[in-house]
């Protein structure tokens, strides 16, 4: 995001996603910011997970 150098790689997946018969799947640019807020969010959706899985092997 917010580079050419992930442009420049952006443009190269989506060539491969054509070449394959994937042109329906766009890759698009993403601000920085929202990246990392929304790994923050899956990040803790995980540990949510695997802390109701911890607290289940706990009961026996």
């Amino acid at each position: 995001p917010e580079s050419n150098t992930y442009r420049e790689l952006a443009a190269a997946v989506q060539q491969q996603l054509n070449a394959v018969g994937l042109s329906r799947v766009r890759v698009r640019e993403v601000p920085r910011a929202d990246i990392l807020t929304q790994r923050q969010d899956f990040d803790l959706l995980l540990f949510d997970y695997a802390w109701g899985d911890y607290r289940a092997l706990g009961i026996f």
